[in-house]
């Protein structure tokens, strides 16, 4: 009987998230009201504010699904037959100013990092921040992944380096996010050139 329950609830978590992310990004967020997303995913709003306590929560867990989906194909990277530093950098940079947009717009993104930043106690902040620590977990598995594969020095400081590269993608993230142009295409240029230089300066013109 436990996992009939369990089993509808993720159900019903399922379509309110399928719901979030539809009106977000039809409607945006400002726009997009619980009420809204209760009709949407056929649910009553007692039963929608069970899973979320707002819709900057449900905008958070968007953001952390989001994450999950990010970190695999970091993860992916280990261990790959002929995987050198130029490889490496292209990937990241196609993960996070690419891929990284296939359940949220932008205007998600930045409405995300707002609602954490001004109501960091709730519980989907909370794991936000936890899900950024993963973030750099991921990213010094492969930084080691490369010292084993001798592309990185062995005297390399991964703890340093993947913290530098963590916020440079950061910062660019960010800038795409707040440019009005769409275009992605200097943004990823510009984080290549860094992130580059930073790890293999040698392969820089």
């Amino acid at each position: 009987m436990t996992g009939i329950r369990e089993a509808k609830k993720q159900i019903r978590r399922e379509r309110i998230f399928s719901a979030g992310i539809q009106l977000f990004n039809e409607r945006g967020f400002e726009a997009t009201h619980m009420e809204t997303v209760a009709k949407q995913a056929g649910v009553a709003i007692g039963t929608l504010y069970n899973y979320y306590q707002n819709k900057g929560d449900l905008l958070l867990a968007i953001l952390v699904k989001d994450g999950d989906l990010q970190r695999m194909r970091i993860e992916t990277m280990v261990d790959q037959d002929g995987f050198d530093v130029p490889m490496m950098v292209r990937r990241l940079v196609e993960i996070f100013l690419q891929d990284s947009f296939e359940f949220i717009t932008r205007d998600m993104l930045r409405r995300s990092i707002a609602t954490m930043l001004i109501e960091p106690a709730t519980s989907f902040a909370k794991i936000y921040q936890q899900d950024l620590e993963r973030y750099l977990r991921s990213l010094k598995r492969v930084l080691k992944d490369q010292v084993n594969r001798g592309q990185l020095s062995a005297a390399a400081d991964i703890e340093f380096l993947s913290e530098v590269i963590f916020n440079a993608i950061n910062i660019e993230l960010i800038l795409y996010c707040l440019n009005p142009s769409k275009d992605p295409s200097p943004h990823k240029a510009k984080l290549s050139r860094t992130l580059l230089r930073l790890l293999a300066p040698d392969t820089v013109a």
